[in-house]
């Protein structure tokens, strides 16, 4: 909905009413749904004119009464603070120093109800954004700002502990120098970690993160320069998930911006976690999970990078990776170059100890663990760098039953894969081409990663390896309905897409034959398919010399053609109804006429499924403008049919976008039919030599022409609009009983049901 659609009197009657909302309503949600539509009214240019002329202060004031749903409270003073940073907010903030609402505010913050906690921490943040004056400086004084936020951080609500943060955030980075946001951060960065409550533990990563990420350069350093990153250890190793996983992020937040001194200090600290911690398994997964966030961040640290030591970090540790994979399933065909890679010394003790740990007694589920951990590192790595040896050892793996057999692992290594493909394809091209097809040949990989291997193809520059038809046939031939329902989508998308010799290259005789067949498969979905992928093969202009072998194709003659149609399923007519239209451009083939009868066609025009009578729609214009250009014989046929006659009744349909199709439809035979029946009354002669060489096909176009002419374009144009359909719910007046809850069955708060 734009703001176009919001009456003014509709949204001042909503904003006097809101005070009353009832206390009684169960639905949190319809407040939040009140908050949504007053927010598109501050879209407009003279958004907070018209407020301050509604008097919004003082209706503000009457929802911050102590009598009032906290509920309602929440949402006028989170409204206020957006109306802040409208066009126009500043008069507004002026006029608030006469107002009782920046007092409430100041108490507000230790409020019983996490919902008005939350939305006065949202007001000071959004009034900080462009107000930062003496008159917010007096606001902030009142509310002992740091003992507040400080209460705020160990709140026992998670929403206020992420506001307090944002907060601190803006506070931190648009004061020069705070003494006492700077002693805030400070005290909360010495906490420790064996002391304090998983809650606090929490709310500590939250605020260096948050300063991180949200604060400018001077609150993130600061945050950083108190909270090393060595600090970071206790907590990567706690057991509660929740901090484990704060932690991580927190650690890729630092290793952006690292040194390579205090880099080394981590590698260090995680090689000393996994020599005196024996605790095993648990610990070698968090570890690897570091170093997993390590090869992501790093290349993209400018520190590092005046130095070169970054790229050779990432390889050495998906080399140790690989290595560590290759010790758990040490069946797998992979080059035994990978195992003489020499290591860093830095990372030797790290892999030591994980491949000692891996010579012991482990349990398949802690050596999966181990497996998919170390996949991360190589998943990450693939991203930015790319070698032939990587992939070699990738697809070695990829070919292995047990990894097969493990899911987690084989997504993981498929989408390391994936990203060497899209890395590397301009670099040796016939290699990648071919190791591509090779994947997509591979039966282990399921339809959503296949999807994925299809679409590389569909990027690449260069030509197309010629065993890529016989994945693509393969796959047709899957026993999984959703990979051959994949290869399908995939074939329709290479017709559209690929440049002539790559289309040709892949969409064959044989793989077009292949398609054909599956038009009859048992799953409805790969029948949809296979009709749409005929119907693209028949549009692409790349592919005009199986046109006419389609046509003539003994499994699409007008049998088959007529059992698509008349398929139980409504996704396979609709496709089938695409495939017909895209028949129809092929000069050649008549089949398609001969496939068609009137029940069928009055059948498809009363479909349950609105997008089969859309598309009924479409066929039938193009049936009635195809008479007007064929041979006797077609236009008795077509004339049989009355398609014209259909096409006019579906103009009532209930679906607007049916009607929009029939719209679009007559307008073209109009443009067609209406000039030439004007010619005919006019007793023009010669006007239309092709029209009076048959008696009743001119007798018939004057009939339609007529038909046409009588069609009230203008209100079926009206009916298609969809605004149309909340002007009867919002131009009305906003009565004070509407935004009450009534005790009736049915009958309530529903002014904003239709939003």
């Amino acid at each position: 909905m734009s703001n176009t659609t919001i009456s003014l009197n509709v949204m001042r009657g909503v904003l006097e009413q809101l005070p009353l909302m009832s206390g009684k309503i169960v639905d949190d949600t319809r407040h939040e749904k009140v908050l949504s539509y007053l927010r598109l009214f501050l879209e407009r240019q003279d958004a907070v004119t018209q407020l301050l002329g509604w008097n919004v202060i003082g209706i503000v004031e009457q929802c911050l009464d102590a009598a009032s749903d906290f509920r309602v409270s929440s949402v006028a003073i989170r409204f206020l603070g957006d109306a802040l940073n409208a066009h126009g907010g500043a008069v507004l903030w002026a006029e608030l120093g006469n107002s009782s609402i920046l007092s409430w505010i100041s108490k507000a913050g230790d409020s019983p109800h996490a919902l008005v906690r939350v939305s006065t921490l949202y007001f000071l943040r959004q009034a900080s954004l462009k107000h930062y004056d003496q008159q917010f400086a007096k606001l902030l004084e009142s509310t002992d700002y740091s003992r507040l936020l400080l209460r705020r951080l160990q709140d026992s609500s998670y929403f206020v502990v992420s506001e307090a943060c944002l907060l601190l955030a803006q506070l931190s980075s648009i004061a020069q120098v705070d003494d006492k946001l700077d002693g805030l951060v400070s005290r909360i960065a010495q906490w420790q970690p064996d002391k304090i409550s998983d809650k606090r533990k929490i709310s500590a990563l939250a605020v260096i993160s948050t300063l991180v990420l949200e604060g400018n350069e001077r609150a993130s350093e600061f945050a950083l320069q108190v909270f090393k990153v060595e600090q970071l250890e206790p907590y990567l190793f706690e057991s509660d998930t929740i901090v484990r996983d704060k932690a991580l992020d927190l650690l890729e937040l630092t290793l952006y911006r690292i040194s390579k001194d205090a880099l080394d200090k981590v590698l260090r600290l995680l090689s000393n976690r996994l020599e005196y911690d024996g605790s095993g398994g648990k610990n070698i997964a968090i570890v690897l999970r570091c170093l997993a966030a390590a090869v992501k961040q790093l290349p993209g640290n400018d520190k590092l990078n005046k130095e070169q030591c970054q790229r050779e970090l990432c390889e050495q540790l998906a080399n140790m990776a690989m290595r560590i994979i290759m010790r758990i399933y040490p069946d797998a065909q992979t080059p035994a170059t990978s195992n003489d890679i020499p290591t860093m010394s830095i990372i030797e003790p790290i892999e030591t100890r994980i491949l000692a740990h891996l010579s012991g007694k482990c349990s398949v589920g802690e050596l999966r663990q181990l497996a998919s951990e170390a996949a991360r590192i190589i998943r990450e790595h693939c991203r930015l760098y790319s070698s032939s040896s990587m992939t070699s050892a990738i697809n070695g793996l990829l070919g292995n039953s047990q990894v097969q057999q493990h899911t987690q692992l084989l997504h993981l290594l498929l989408d390391a894969a994936e990203r060497q493909l899209r890395a590397s394809l301009d670099a040796r091209p016939a290699y990648w081409q071919q190791t591509l097809s090779e994947l997509i040949g591979n039966f282990a990989i399921h339809a959503s990663r296949l999807k994925q291997l299809f679409n590389v193809v569909l990027e690449m520059p260069q030509g197309i390896s010629p065993s890529l038809e016989q994945a693509v046939r393969a796959r047709l031939a899957d026993v999984e309905w959703e990979a051959r329902d994949t290869a399908l989508e995939f074939i329709a998308q290479a017709a559209c897409h690929l440049a002539d010799m790559q289309a040709q290259m892949v969409v064959t005789k044989a793989v077009a034959d292949d398609v054909v067949g599956l038009l009859k498969n048992r799953e409805e979905y790969v029948r949809a398919s296979a009709a749409s992928a005929l119907a693209a093969l028949l549009k692409s202009s790349h592919l005009d010399a199986l046109h006419w072998w389609l046509a003539s194709h003994q499994n699409l003659q007008s049998p088959a053609i007529t059992c698509l149609l008349e398929d139980s399923e409504a996704i396979v007519r609709r496709a089938s109804l695409d495939f017909v239209q895209a028949l129809m451009s092929v000069e050649s083939s008549k089949e398609w006429l001969s496939s068609l009868n009137h029940r069928l066609l009055y059948a498809l025009a009363d479909d349950p499924d609105f997008e089969v009578r859309v598309r009924c729609a479409q066929l039938l214009t193009r049936l009635t403008f195809y008479s007007l250009h064929c041979v006797d014989v077609e236009r008795r046929a077509i004339d049989e049919l009355q398609s014209d006659a259909l096409l006019l009744d579906m103009c009532r349909d209930s679906s607007r976008y049916v009607r929009q199709a029939c719209l679009q439809g007559l307008k073209v035979l109009t443009k067609e039919i209406v000039p030439v029946g004007d010619r005919m009354d006019e007793g023009e002669q010669g006007a239309s030599k092709r029209v009076q060489r048959d008696g009743s096909q001119t007798s018939g176009l004057h009939l339609l022409s007529e038909k046409l002419r009588n069609v009230d374009f203008t209100r079926l144009e009206e009916s298609l609009s969809a605004e149309h359909l909340y002007e009867e719910a919002l131009d009305t007046q906003v009565e004070r009983e509407l935004m009450k809850e009534s005790h009736e069955p049915n009958d309530g708060n529903n002014i904003l049901d239709c939003y």
